[in-house]
């Protein structure tokens, strides 16, 4: 994320790192998390709070057991320090690593050290001590064969032989320079060196020479702006693509949830349903037995009327015929 310069992305994940480092209580993943802080914040040159952050993780590393999380925070606060130009304390720090780094003969590259303290001389003008530093990181990144480091001591090395006008051993420093880069792959540093290479030729009168090499660098220098431009557009376009997938993600849960209501609410009509024909058809059963009980006792009612009426005529026949007699 942050060689894609997606800060935002970057921080969230090592906010997650610290936390999940801070659920567990590790020093030393903690001190690595405030690393990543640190470099995060100095990407954007925000030192301030990437000063915070490694003095944080230094505190941190000083309980590690591994001696080499000091040395990389104390290097850090030193750069950052030197570009603040504050140049007493970088070379304390800077000395106070080389020291640790000899004396327990640690990972962490002398040469790197060395040629972190080159440019605080070169500000404050002690070209001699540059010199120094300078051969001594190249002597260790020859014997290491660490062409990287070469390329750019050696570009330190043409930039003092150029501020002293030196130029004929400037231009042989960037030449040897330029061919391991472009060895390398390093478009970014050959930009640079061809801009160098330029000023160079015409400090000496070449000048032909001196707009070739400035017509170089600004085509490389517009080749790698149209390849961040690409990357840029690349950026963007996985962005989009990304941000779309979301929404898409969102859709479906929100078309999801509302399937899963509107059969919810269907589950519930039918049961509401259900439940008022089954109550209907219990009251029309209710009724039912309820007329045959009343039509049951209206019949019995009748019965009992006819039969009351037929023993009042029998006994009213029956008295007629007594007096019918009485009077015969």
């Amino acid at each position: 994320y942050m060689d894609l310069n997606y800060f935002d992305k970057a921080y969230s994940a090592v906010s997650s790192a610290w936390n999940l480092a801070s659920d567990i209580n590790d020093s030393a993943l903690l001190a690595k998390t405030c690393n990543a802080f640190g470099v995060l914040y100095d990407l954007q040159y925000q030192e301030e709070q990437a000063l915070e952050y490694y003095g944080k993780g230094l505190a941190l590393a000083e309980h590690d057991t591994d001696p080499l999380m000091p040395v990389r925070f104390l290097n850090n606060i030193a750069i950052i320090y030197t570009n603040q130009g504050r140049f007493d304390e970088a070379k304390a720090i800077l000395f106070r690593c080389i020291d640790s780094v000899s004396q327990k003969g640690m990972a962490f590259g002398l040469d790197r050290l060395y040629m972190n303290i080159v440019p605080i001389y070169i500000c404050l003008g002690e070209v001699d001590s540059a010199l120094m530093y300078v051969g001594k990181s190249l002597d260790i990144a020859v014997a290491s064969n660490n062409r990287s480091s070469m390329a750019r001591t050696l570009i330190y090395k043409g930039y003092i032989y150029y501020v002293e006008k030196e130029y004929d051993l400037a231009g042989a420093a960037f030449d040897v320079a330029d061919s391991l880069v472009r060895d390398l792959g390093f478009d970014n540093m050959h930009c640079m060196i061809l801009r160098y290479q330029a000023w160079v030729a015409e400090a000496q009168g070449h000048f032909e020479d001196a707009y070739r090499y400035l017509e170089m660098h600004m085509q490389k220098a517009d080749s790698l702006e149209q390849k961040r431009n690409v990357a840029d557009m690349l950026r963007m376009q996985l962005d989009a693509q990304a941000e779309q997938a979301e929404l898409e993600a969102e859709s479906r849960i929100y078309r999801l949830v509302l399937l899963v209501v509107v059969m919810v609410f269907l589950l519930l009509l039918l049961g509401m349903l259900f439940w008022y024909g089954s109550h209907r058809q219990k009251q029309r059963l209710l009724d039912a037995e309820g007329e045959k009980r009343l039509l049951a006792s209206d019949l019995e009612n009748e019965n009992k009327k006819q039969i009351t009426q037929s023993l009042y005529r029998q006994k009213k026949e029956q008295d007629l015929t007594e007096v019918i007699e009485r009077l015969k």
